[in-house]
């Protein structure tokens, strides 16, 4: 499987244009069970289920043809029907096929239940397993996750594969009722069934080639709605420059047509199928009538007996119907589920490891001989070695493109060298307790992003460790305590969407005071000054020299009042590290 996550979610498979129909369904339940868990029980429940209610359904309809002919003749005749004695006055023969039609309803009621807690179960767990898998997968892959696939396939791939589901289950139910209905209706009238029987088999045989063409559809709607959530959620997330270059009209007409088409190809399916349903059920039925008169003509049978065998069959046609609707609408249903599985499996391939090695402090820390590419072209980093010495601050600078960031992800364990390690304590951080490492590690981005919570919920940032004491403490060191105080609710302030009410500098407060919150011995700001006014700026400064002494810092830095605060300034350039200087902290007078 590819590793690259911007790959076709939907893979060549049991669900493609040229696979058969069994094939599908086979393949579809053998994903649902690994999706559902433990899917023996309800499948059993399904089956003894839907047997039952075939079976009742069956001797509720002999019942009835008995009472109906005696009704209608004055004359009872023969009184066993499938060699039941059935040799009841009308009216009890009418009781009991209206208590067993009572029965008939409670077992459909609970087959639909049964068969619709199946489909809510797989999209329950599919949900579970894809979030979880995302937010532990390797952030290597991650970071190239194309944008709004997580959330496709979290809605629209689960929900489809929640309704394939529960569509696999009623077909389910309906084989096992045609089953039930088709053997009481042999045993009544074994030449009139096995006639009748034939001719939905037959139409099937001839809607088979326009299933799979129906199939091959849904797999490229499946991929043009991929495309069509990420042009939208592309979209949402550079709304501003739209507005600020006049191009919203623009980039509306290209979202519209986008829509448009996947909409009329949806559109094109759905008729090709609901046509061919009715067309499914218009040729069965005139190809029934051909059949039974064409018995009538040339046998001499019993009235019940004719009668109740074709009841039954008509029932069967019902549910046999019932399934090939369900199997119609579980084409582009059936290559969701193919496209779930194949995103959960590839999240789960590139699991992050968890790491063995417990460690509750910093005491060395180094870059030895890393390499790291982010493709084959060219080099992020080649051949870089630094040690960094505890509890200083350290400056990265270098032109765009040096490895800046590159190596402030892979001191964070975010990122695997290609080659050579980065060390703690004598240990390659890949083999360290994620969990321990995340806890004495804290990251400021360029981007600072906040959460739709109140203030002091984005310091604690779901660390329930971390107490309001502490959560206080981390914004006095941030210097943005005064000012979230201020706010309406102070720090139960909930931030809006996008982040309004709050400015670009108490952003990049909070987010400092999230990093604190977690008392880091190792903080790494990625240019945390490279858009912030000059009052933020000195008291980032000011943060910058109260931490000087207490944790390892590495700043990213551009602006020279940031390299100020550096007792090491390492120049970098194309992935190399150029030349290392003492920093102006320690090369400034004393006094």
């Amino acid at each position: 499987m590819s590793a690259d996550p911007d790959a076709n979610p939907v893979p060549e498979g049991p669900a493609g244009a040229n696979a058969d129909d069994l094939t599908s369904m086979r393949a579809a339940l053998g994903y649902v069970a690994e999706l559902h868990g433990s899917i023996k029980r309800p499948v059993v429940a399904i089956v003894v289920l839907g047997a039952t209610a075939g079976i009742v359904e069956a001797a509720a309809l002999m019942a009835f043809v008995r009472a109906a002919i005696a009704i209608t003749t004055d004359n009872l005749g023969d009184p066993t029907i499938a060699g039941v004695n059935v040799d009841f006055s009308p009216g009890v023969l009418l009781l009991i096929a209206v208590v067993l039609s009572m029965l008939v309803a409670v077992l459909h009621v609970l087959l639909a239940r049964s068969s619709v807690r199946v489909g809510a179960t797989v999209a329950i767990n599919s949900r579970a397993r894809l979030i979880d898998s995302f937010l532990n997968a390797q952030w290597a892959y991650v970071a190239r996750y194309r944008e709004g696939r997580l959330q496709e396939a979290v809605s629209l791939l689960t929900a489809h594969s929640s309704r394939a589901t529960t569509h696999l289950a009623v077909g389910l139910t309906s084989v096992v009722i045609i089953v039930a209905l088709g053997t009481a209706a042999i045993i009544t009238s074994p030449l009139v069934s096995i006639t009748l029987m034939a001719v939905p088999v037959v139409v099937f045989l001839f809607a088979r080639p326009h299933l799979r063409r129906l199939r091959a559809r849904s797999q490229e709607n499946i991929q043009n709605s991929m495309g069509l959530s990420e042009s939208t959620a592309s979209t949402a997330n550079l709304v501003l420059e739209y507005r600020t270059t006049g191009t919203q009209q623009e980039q509306a007409g290209i979202l519209k047509q986008i829509a448009m088409e996947q909409t009329e190809r949806v559109a094109r399916a759905q008729s090709s199928g609901f046509t061919m349903t009715f067309l499914f059920k218009d040729s069965a039925l005139i190809a029934l009538i051909a059949v039974v008169g064409g018995l009538y003509l040339i046998t001499d049978l019993r009235a019940a007996a004719i009668t109740a065998a074709i009841l039954l069959v008509i029932r069967m046609l019902g549910y046999f119907q019932q399934g090939f609707r369900l199997l119609q609408e579980g084409a582009e249903d059936f290559a969701t589920i193919t496209a779930l599985r194949a995103s959960i499996t590839e999240l789960e391939e590139h699991r992050e490891d968890p790491g063995s090695i417990p460690i509750d402090q910093i005491d060395t820390l180094s870059i030895n001989d890393v390499h790291y590419s982010y493709d084959t072209k060219r080099q992020a980093l080649a051949g870089v070695t630094l040690d960094i010495e505890p509890r200083t601050t350290i400056g990265l600078i270098g032109p765009s493109g040096a490895g800046k960031s590159t190596i402030a992800e892979l001191l964070l364990g975010l990122r695997q060298p290609d080659q050579g390690t980065i060390r703690v304590n004598g240990s390659a951080v890949s083999d360290i307790l994620r969990t321990d490492w995340t806890r004495l590690t804290g990251l400021v981005p360029q981007n600072q992003l906040l959460a739709q919570l109140s203030v002091a919920d984005n310091i604690r940032f779901l660390r329930s460790w971390i107490d309001d004491e502490a959560v206080i403490d981390a914004a006095q060191r941030a210097h943005v305590h005064d000012e979230i105080v201020s706010l309406p609710d102070g720090y139960g302030y909930v931030i809006g969407s996008r982040n309004q009410g709050l400015s670009g500098g108490q952003r990049q407060r909070i987010a400092i005071a999230r990093a604190l919150a977690g008392q880091p011995q190792l903080l790494v700001l990625d240019e945390p000054t490279s858009a912030l006014d000059a009052t933020t700026e000195q008291l980032f400064r000011q943060t910058l020299d109260e931490l000087h002494g207490q944790i390892t810092i590495i700043v990213i830095a551009h602006r020279p009042a940031t390299l100020q605060a550096c007792d090491t300034v390492v120049h970098l350039r194309d992935g190399r590290v150029e030349c290392i200087e003492v920093g102006p902290r320690r090369t400034a007078p004393t006094g």
